[in-house]
C-alpha cells in the first residue's frame, strides 16, 4: 500500500482550457485593479477606500483560487481508493475493492466535449471523465456504480461499470493503480512465471517457426576474405566466417577489433572493398542477393529509430514496408509488445524512451519479420536481466526452427552459455573460430574467458 497521497493532473495538455483560464486570470486581476484605483480616486476618506478594498479582496482571491483549482485538476490516489476529479466541478470516489484493473486505451469513440475541451458524461455503461483526449486510461469496475454528489444532476443515479479518464503522467498512474489492485496477483504471477511462460509466448509469436526445409549443409551466411579499410588503415583484413542454419554464433573481440564494421558489411550498410558476403550462397550485392537481404534482421547499437513515432506506430510502419497483411501484422505486434513488456510505453513517442526501451523496439522490429538470420550487435547493452532471459529463449526457439543467429557482446559468460560456435576477432582478423569445447581442448584452456584473453593477447589477471 502507498501510505502517502499521490496526485495526477489531467488537464496539463488541454490548451483551450489553459488559454481560457489564463485569460480569466488576467481579466480578474485587471478588473480588481481598476475598481481599486477608481475607489481611491472617488472616495473622500481613506477609511472608505479601505472598506471597499477589504470587501473586494476576498472575493477576488476566491475567484482566483477556483480558477487555480480548475487549472491544477488532478485525480488522487491514497490507501482508500481513487478520487476522480475534473476541473473542480466533478468529484467522486472509487474504493480499491471496486477496481478490477486499469489499462491504456486509444482510438475509442468519445462523446462531444464542452467548450473547454473536457468530457464528462455516461454513455453505454461507460463514464467519460476526461480533461483532454490523450493519455487515455480505461478503469474496469467489479460492480456497477452510480454517481450522487458533485456531478451534473442529469447523470446522478445512472449506472456505469467502466471509467474512462486521463492522466498526464499515465505510466506512473498505471503503476500506482496496479500496486494497489494487483499486488497479490503480481506476486503469484512472478512466482509462477519464468521459462515456461516465455516459451508459451514464443510458441504463439513464432507460429510459423516450424522446422524449415533448409539444407543444413549449406551455410546460411558465409564471409569470404572480406576486407575494409578506413583511410588506408585495414579494419577488417581478409576475414572469413560461416554461420550454418540452426546455429548460434558468438562474434567476440575487443573494442576496435572490427566487429561493427563486419556487421555493417553483412547487413549491406557497407560494401566490402574486397571479398564476398554470401547469404544462402548468393552475394548480397548481386541483384538476386539484394532481394534476399530482407531475410536478415539486424539490431544495431545504437538503435536507429524514428523517434517522433510511438513504438506501436513504428512497428506498424515496418509491417507495411514488408507487406505483412494488416491483421497478421497487428497480431504479431501485440504479441511482441506483450513479450517484451512494452505495454505501458508502446503509445508514447520513442524520443522519451530510455536506451533500454529503444533497444527493445529495435529487437521487436527485427523479430516482426521472422528473419532467417538474426544479428544483434552488443547483445547485453542496455537490456535488463528479464529481457536477457527472454532473448535466450528467443535464441533457442530460433535455433530449433532452423534459423541462425549471430551476436556480438562483451559479457563472456552469456556468450559461453548461448553459442554453438565462437569467433574471436582481433585487429581485423580471426584469431579463433570453432565449437567452444574444441577450442578449449586445442588451447588447453578451462573456459571462454581464459581462451578469449589468450587469443586477443590482453592481460586478464587482476593487477596486484
Amino acid at each position: 500500500m502507498i501510505e502517502s497521497r499521490k496526485s495526477f493532473t489531467n488537464t496539463q495538455h488541454n490548451e483551450p482550457l489553459r488559454s481560457t483560464i489564463h485569460v480569466f486570470f488576467g481579466m480578474i486581476i485587471f478588473e480588481w485593479l481598476i475598481i481599486v484605483v477608481a475607489a481611491w480616486m472617488l472616495s473622500s476618506k481613506t477609511i472608505i477606500f479601505l472598506i471597499i478594498f477589504a470587501a473586494l479582496l476576498p472575493l477576488e482571491l476566491l475567484c482566483l483560487n477556483y480558477l487555480f483549482k480548475v487549472l491544477k485538476s488532478a485525480h488522487c490516489i491514497d490507501a482508500k481508493g481513487l478520487l476522480v476529479q475534473l476541473s473542480g466541478y466533478v468529484r467522486f470516489h472509487i474504493p480499491w475493492q471496486q477496481i478490477a484493473g486499469a489499462v491504456p486505451c486509444q482510438n475509442i469513440e468519445l462523446p462531444p466535449c464542452d467548450g473547454l475541451g473536457r468530457y464528462f458524461t455516461i454513455m453505454e455503461s461507460g463514464l467519460y471523465c476526461l480533461g483532454f483526449r490523450q493519455d487515455l486510461l480505461c478503469i474496469s469496475l467489479k460492480e456497477e456504480m452510480t454517481l450522487s454528489r458533485r456531478v451534473k444532476r442529469n447523470l446522478r443515479g445512472l449506472p456505469f461499470c467502466t471509467v474512462y479518464l486521463n492522466a498526464d503522467e499515465r505510466d506512473s498512474f498505471l503503476v500506482a493503480i496496479d500496486t494497489h489492485c494487483h499486488a497479490d496477483d503480481q506476486r503469484v504471477s512472478l512466482a509462477n512465471s519464468g521459462i515456461t511462460d516465455t516459451r508459451q509466448d514464443l510458441k504463439c509469436l513464432f507460429a510459423n517457426a516450424q522446422e524449415e526445409n533448409t539444407d543444413r549443409r549449406e551455410a546460411m551466411l558465409e564471409l569470404r576474405d572480406i576486407t575494409f579499410s578506413y583511410g588506408g588503415l585495414p579494419v577488417v583484413d581478409c576475414f572469413n566466417l560461416s554461420v550454418m542454419p540452426g546455429e548460434i554464433v558468438a562474434f567476440l573481440g575487443p573494442n576496435g577489433a572490427g566487429k561493427s564494421t563486419t556487421l555493417n558489411m553483412i547487413t549491406g550498410l557497407l560494401k566490402p572493398q574486397a571479398g564476398q558476403v554470401l547469404l544462402h550462397g548468393t552475394d548480397i550485392w548481386s541483384k538476386e542477393g539484394r532481394q534476399r537481404r530482407s531475410q536478415i534482421g539486424f539490431v544495431p547499437e545504437p538503435s536507429i529509430l524514428y523517434t517522433r513515432l510511438t513504438a506501436k506506430e513504428h512497428l506498424h510502419y515496418i509491417a507495411t514496408l514488408y507487406d505483412l497483411p494488416y491483421q497478421e501484422g497487428k497480431e504479431k505486434i501485440n504479441k511482441l509488445i506483450a513479450l517484451l513488456e512494452m505495454e505501458i510505453w508502446c503509445d508514447k513517442l520513442i524520443h522519451s524512451y530510455s536506451q533500454g526501451m529503444k533497444r527493445k523496439v529495435s529487437l521487436a522490429i527485427s523479430l516482426l519479420i521472422e528473419p532467417k538470420l538474426l544479428i544483434i550487435d552488443e547483445l547485453t547493452n542496455s537490456f535488463d536481466a528479464a529481457t536477457i532471459a527472454k532473448i535466450e529463449q528467443i535464441f533457442f526457439a530460433y535455433r530449433q526452427s532452423g534459423k541462425s543467429i549471430l551476436f556480438t557482446g562483451h559479457v563472456l559468460p552469456i556468450a559461453e552459455k548461448l553459442a554453438d560456435r565462437v569467433c574471436i576477432m582481433n585487429k581485423g582478423i580471426c584469431v579463433a573460430y570453432g565449437a567452444l569445447n574444441d577450442l578449449k581442448q586445442q588451447a588447453n584452456m578451462t573456459g571462454l574467458e581464459e581462451l578469449y584473453f589468450s587469443s586477443t593477447g590482453e592481460n586478464w589477471e587482476m593487477p596486484i
